[in-house]
């Protein structure tokens, strides 16, 4: 199951989007040319992907070893891991399987609603949740005490997103001369692709404006796509 999760969130990474249109992808590899499945679909839209599969290239081969209960644990049980992996509001129902005699498998995923991340003015209380974000982020993560450090300065300005009790986001920008340098901006991997970064830069870049700010500066690396996207 955690290698099935682990792969779910590579997937979800390399596509970058954790939406329905990029778990239709995934499924439709299933089934391409050569594939172990045929699929047959049934509903596709923004919050359902349903499909049958009606023929199961495992099923047969662990028929064949006369060893179904097995392959239900080892193949079909690996389903659910893979989907909790690529997001956190995916879920999976199935009700049957060729695997235990089914004349198919029933797959019918629902897209949880996401719920809004809340953002708000950062203080150095924060320092230690910002800097957990900011090392998962990059290679280099700053300290507990470089993030308090920053949050004391009168020149520096930082906001947090929010998602109920947990932070999952943050930017900080240094102000000086009438221009302003962002020094970082990071989201949570779980929260990545759902347009978060680009909400908290534009309510930043509102309250820098309000700050009397003219230029703003973000210096990212050329491999960083999502940066550079911003």
């Amino acid at each position: 199951a955690a290698i099935a999760r682990e792969q779910g969130e590579a997937v979800a990474q390399a596509l970058g989007r954790d939406d329905l249109d990029g778990f239709g992808e995934v499924r439709d590899s299933w089934g391409g040319a050569g594939g172990d499945l045929t699929i047959e679909p049934v509903r596709h839209d923004g919050d359902h992907l349903d499909f049958n599969v009606t023929r199961c290239r495992f099923a047969e081969l662990y028929d064949r070893l006369g060893a179904h209960d097995l392959g239900f644990v080892l193949s079909c049980g690996r389903d659910f891991a893979l989907s909790e992996g690529y997001s956190d509001r995916l879920h999976l129902v199935r009700t049957q399987t060729i695997m235990q005699g089914a004349a198919f498998c029933d797959f019918r995923y629902r897209l949880a609603a996401a719920q809004a991340a809340e953002v708000a003015s950062d203080a150095p209380r924060d320092a230690a949740a910002l800097a957990d974000i900011h090392a998962a982020s990059f290679r280099h993560g700053w300290s507990d005490g470089e993030f308090t450090r920053f949050l004391m300065e009168r020149n520096v300005v930082a906001q947090r997103a929010t998602l109920g009790r947990s932070q999952v986001g943050f930017i900080i920008s240094r102000i000086g001369g009438g221009e302003a340098e962002i020094l970082s901006v990071a989201v949570i991997r779980s929260q990545q692709g759902r347009g978060l970064a680009r909400r908290l830069l534009t309510l930043h870049l509102g309250r820098l404006a309000g700050l009397g700010v003219k230029a703003v500066f973000l210096e990212v690396d050329e491999d960083n796509a999502p940066a550079r996207r911003l």
